[in-house]
């Protein structure tokens, strides 16, 4: 007993013995003083699902001191070959990206951006511009949901296309066509999965 009072004391003073100095002048850095504009890289990958990406953002001071920013998407061919999108997006991160490539099997008939967060997927029209998938007549959209992207590559490779919402969640398909086709609803809730 005498060993266990002895260590929570131990614990206590050692705790509350030190305190933290923060210096929050020297914390944060200043990233237009290195360069301005500053661009950094969010995202990079390579032979993902025939396609390569690089996901990077821009930060721009004018002489008015306004910061403004944007981010910059570019995907290719496996490595790094003929640029199959390239400009810039309003989403901050890629969840998944698709490109039919020379697979024949798999049911693309363009190249499919799934942005994180609260976005629907994008089919790539040109190297510079895209679209929003259209959805089916009966759906309704809500304002916040997750979206999540798999392409099954077995019998045919169907692009699934996943939006979690707080207790409805829906899975469609995306045909070759680019058209989404409702496929049901989870009756499980997928988060607590």
């Amino acid at each position: 007993m005498n060993t266990l009072s002895y260590i929570f004391c131990l614990l206590i003073t050692e705790t509350f013995s030190v305190l933290p100095t923060w210096n929050l002048t020297t914390s944060p850095i200043d990233l237009l003083k290195i360069s301005n504009p500053y661009t950094y890289r969010i995202d990079h990958r390579n032979w993902w699902y025939q396609a390569s990406d690089e996901l990077s953002k821009t930060i721009t001071k004018d002489a008015n001191g306004k910061i403004t920013y944007s981010n910059n998407f570019k995907m290719q061919g496996l490595d790094w070959s003929g640029i199959t999108y390239e400009g810039t997006v309003n989403f901050e991160a890629v969840e998944s990206f698709y490109n039919p490539g020379d697979a024949s099997n798999y049911k693309l008939g363009s190249s499919i951006i799934c942005p994180r967060g609260s976005y629907n997927p994008f089919k790539v029209t040109s190297t510079n511009t895209y679209t929003e998938l259209p959805f089916p007549d009966d759906w309704k959209k809500s304002d916040k949901f997750d979206l999540k992207c798999y392409l099954h590559r077995s019998q045919g490779g169907h692009l699934l296309i996943h939006y979690l919402m707080n207790k409805e969640n829906y899975l469609l398909e995306l045909d070759y066509n680019s058209n989404l086709n409702k496929i049901g609803k989870y009756s499980l809730d997928v988060e607590e999965m």
